[in-house]
Order: structure tokens, then sequence, then C-alpha cells
């Protein structure tokens, strides 16, 4: 939400204008509008742990204990809401500067996750090269750098689309080579080197659970079809 903010304040000279005089009200006690934004999401923690703290000095017999318990529950499940929905907001925010980095290639799709993104050293006969690989929830990016340097805002150019449930991981059981590992699919096999050991268990584990969740997901969907009587109805008109 505050990046969106900043973004429209630099889009928007004269709002940017508007915003800093406002912010120079007394009413504002030197405060950004920004953080005044954030007060309705800061207050239902607030208010979960006054609802507790009297919780536990209620009797249970008492007329507010239910009350109470319930109010609890009630606030317990918006902030729980509300975390969730500044989380998916600023992953949104990740997504569309990603999106902006990649061009025309079709980033950002209905039910798209992304899941894990960066910098890893593909490895090769010719020798070693920076490759930046996006995580999704359908499938891996396989990207190089395109155009001039600009540090997180390079442009970036889509090499392979690798799909999930096509993708494999293998990892070499020799101590020298513990930062590496490879990805081997129909569409682009390679071995790539992390930073580090924990650097490279990040993404063996983001990977793995990625590839695992697309299973499971494409199995519901079967499950559902062999349910569902008018897919079998389909299904036998058309053997006829």
């Amino acid at each position: 939400m505050n990046f969106h903010f900043d973004e429209v304040c630099q889009r928007y000279p004269k709002f940017g204008k508007l915003v800093k005089e406002f912010e120079k009200l007394p009413r504002c006690q030197h405060l950004k509008l920004k953080h005044f934004m954030l007060k309705p999401v800061q207050r239902l923690p607030q208010y979960k742990l006054l609802l507790e703290d009297y919780l536990k000095h209620l009797d249970s017999d008492s007329d507010d204990f239910d009350d109470t318990t319930l109010a609890l529950k009630i606030v317990s499940d918006a902030a729980e809401h509300a975390n969730d929905t500044v989380k998916q907001g600023d992953k949104f925010q990740t997504m569309l500067k990603l999106q902006s980095r990649l061009g025309d290639w079709e980033f950002i799709r209905p039910g798209r996750e992304l899941l894990k993104e960066g910098e890893l050293q593909k490895i090769s006969r010719k020798g070693v090269g920076s490759r930046y690989f996006i995580l999704l929830s359908d499938c891996l990016l396989y990207t190089t750098y395109h155009g001039s340097w600009a540090g997180d805002s390079t442009s970036l150019k889509v090499s392979y689309t690798i799909p999930l449930n096509q993708l494999h991981v293998h990892v070499p059981t020799a101590e020298d080579f513990q930062m590496e590992f490879s990805i081997t699919s129909n569409v682009r096999s390679v071995t790539v080197r992390a930073s580090n050991v924990n650097e490279r268990n990040d993404w063996l584990e983001a990977i793995n659970s990625a590839i695992e969740e697309n299973q499971s997901k494409k199995a519901s969907f079967l499950t559902v079809d062999q349910l569902n009587p008018l897919s079998r109805m389909e299904g036998e008109l058309g053997d006829t």
C-alpha cells in the first residue's frame, strides 16, 4: 500500500505537493500521511491484546465471559484477514515490478502466485554466467538480463518457461558442489550455483514445494471431474 501511495505521489506532482502541504498541518503532529493510513490495520492487534488481557481476568461464570470470547474470535479473524490482505498486496506490488522488467511477456495471470525470485549462476562448459530465475505457482522462468544495467530495475528477457509438471531438481552428492543443483525438464536443463548452501536449500525447498502443490491441485481437479456426472455423460456421448 505504501509503495503504491509513493508511486502515485511521484506520478502526479500536484497530488504529491498537496500531500506534503497537508502533512505540515499541526493536526498531523509531524507524521506522514501513509502512517495514518496504517492505523486501522494496527488497531486490530491492539484490540486483540486488550480483549485477551480482559478475558484473563474474567471468571468463566462472568456475565461478560461469553461475549468477550466471541468478540475476541471476531477481532482475531479480522486481524488475520487484514494481515493476509496486506501480504497479498505486497506480493502483487512485487509482481507489478517484475511485469515492468519483463516487458510484454504475460506475467500476471489470474490465480498465478509469485513464490521466489533471485539470481543464480549458470554453469556450463563455456563458463559461469548470471541468470535470473522466477518461481511461480505454475512454472519456473529462466531469464537473462537485457539492456543496460539498472540494478533491481534491469530489464529481463524470458529465455525459457518451464512448467512445474515437467520440472525436476537434482542435488550433487560430492562435497565440492554443495552450492549447486541441477534443473531438468523437456524445455531446458541446466546446472546452477547459489551464493551459499542456505540459499541453495531455500531454492530446493521452494521448487519442491511448488511442484507438490501443483500436483495436488491437478489431482483435485481430476477428482472433481471424475465425480461430476455431467463430465461422465459427455464422455459417454462422445464415445458413441
